[in-house]
């Protein structure tokens, strides 16, 4: 899966860049589970 390989590049890279690919997962997952609430 594509969030598989973006973890495995968050590791791989350990840095700045990795870092936001984390943050970036949390975000888009709290949007996802908002939207899902809020608009089932």
């Amino acid at each position: 899966m594509w969030i598989g390989k973006l973890l495995v590049n968050a590791q791989v890279g350990r840095g700045k860049r990795g870092y936001f690919i984390i943050y970036f997962l949390l975000v888009m997952s709290a949007y996802f589970i908002n939207s899902t609430i809020l608009f089932p």
